[in-house]
């Protein structure tokens, strides 16, 4: 065994294989920058912990960007796992530890830089007392052809005059608002817009903080909680999810007409990301009642399955058991009769079974995606520059329309690059919707 596997040996045994899957996927992306014969390290380290799965790491390994870390990163986690992991100077040759130690340096100032780089820009995100005044510089007011629409949704009036009051919802131009709010301290910390005109979106997030809708303090776009207002802490509860901003609100006053003790985590496009939930799970009162209840046709849109399979993960990371809400909805389309929790009224009856057994329904969806693509796709002469208008669009050649289903990006987009070297994405960013 040479210098070099031997330090990586010593280093795995430092490091705890039930960790998170972002360490986990680092540790394979550090083994692989060295070369595949370290997939079998990935693998056997791998074993130890709780959730492996035969053929895993084998399936993974393929699609790890090597150039993306180095070996410095095993051995700085290592280090930060347990302090008395050291080097291995035994046989020293050509200087190898010197390159190692090197290597290692190298990782830490990396990871130093990415971590005030990250530092500075959450440091230029609006705070949550900011965010909380600008929602409320907007009036207390929802017009009549919006309020008509909510009624047509099920709400009654009593229950906009509230939302109204603590807006919940509120006029915007061009829409109405729909508020976040941080259960830590009650403040309103962002808002989506749910748009008058959906030809092209139905919801995107509220200009006022466009390109800044993440908290500081967590680098992760806002969930929506509701909680009754004459919710009693010290009865039990139950925690349900729901892939929407407004579809969780109104499936949540929904449920209040008969129970006061169910709190919604709306996600807007299904998006529940891990310190989002952390923070607001932490706030919220204990429960072993987790209920994910999916949009219809969610076992067969790929994004939407993808997403509340992370959710799971998320939650299983924290100790908690996630069940699924079924009504029959799970494989039938919108288009086919199909309705989504907050469709249904408040008294519908449904069963519950474990996560797993939702996402063994459609397993094909939850292998790893194809080499992301993501971005605009310009000739030179448009990526020379860094602003364009609508009318420099009109200018790329034209080509000939795509269509594809729902969750069928990564597919169609690498089919199209085999003919043509450019895409534009009409999908408002942030919205989850990059299908139109």
């Amino acid at each position: 065994m040479n210098n070099l596997a031997k330090n990586i040996y010593n280093a795995l045994q430092f490091l705890d294989p039930d960790c998170d899957q972002e360490t986990w996927m680092k540790i394979g992306t550090a083994l692989k920058s060295e070369g595949d014969e370290y997939l079998a390290d990935w693998d056997r380290w791998s074993s130890g912990g709780s959730s492996y799965k035969t053929g895993e790491c084998d399936r993974r390994w393929k699609h790890l960007q090597a150039n993306t870390v180095n070996i410095g990163t095993l051995f700085h986690l290592a280090k930060q796992n347990d302090k008395d992991f050291e080097l291995d100077r035994d046989n020293d040759s050509d200087n190898s530890i010197q390159s190692l130690k090197q290597r290692t340096a190298a990782e830490v100032s990396k990871q130093k830089a990415e971590a005030e780089e990250k530092a500075k820009k959450l440091k230029s995100l609006p705070s949550l007392e900011e965010r909380d005044r600008k929602i409320r510089q907007q009036p207390k007011t929802l017009a009549k052809p919006r309020n008509a629409d909510l009624l047509r949704r099920g709400l009654n009036q009593d229950e906009l005059n509230f939302t109204v009051s603590q807006r919940w919802l509120f006029d915007l131009q061009g829409g109405y608002g729909i508020s976040a709010i941080d259960p830590v301290n009650g403040l309103l910390c962002g808002a989506q817009r749910a748009n008058d005109d959906r030809s092209k979106a139905k919801y995107t997030w509220w200009e006022k903080f466009a390109g800044k809708t993440h908290l500081r303090e967590t680098d992760e776009n806002p969930l929506f909680v509701w909680i009754s207002p004459d919710f009693d802490s010290s009865k039990p509860c139950e925690i349900h999810y729901e892939e929407k901003a407004l579809g969780s609100l109104i499936y949540a006053f929904m449920q209040w007409r008969t129970n006061k003790q169910i709190i919604v985590i709306g996600a807007a496009g299904g998006q529940f990301g891990k310190q989002a939930l952390i923070r607001v799970l932490g706030a919220l009162p204990k429960t072993d009642k987790h209920i994910l209840f999916p949009d219809a046709g969610s076992v067969i849109n790929k994004g939407v399955y993808k997403n509340y399979k992370k959710l799971e993960q998320h939650l299983e990371s924290l100790g908690i058991s996630l069940q699924v809400a079924d009504w029959g909805q799970f494989a039938i389309t919108k288009a086919d009769g199909g309705k989504d929790c907050d469709e249904l009224g408040a008294n519908f009856n449904y069963s519950l079974i474990h996560s797993s057994a939702y996402f063994t329904q459609n397993p094909e969806f939850l292998k790893d995606a194809k080499p992301r693509i993501s971005g605009f796709w310009f000739t030179k002469k448009f990526r020379k520059s860094k602003k364009r208008s609508r009318q420099d669009f009109a200018k790329l050649p034209e080509v000939q329309a795509s269509t594809y289903e729902q969750g069928d990006r990564i597919d169609a987009w690498t089919e199209i690059f085999k003919r043509s070297k450019n895409i534009l994405d009409a999908s408002f960013t942030g919205s989850g919707k990059s299908h139109k």
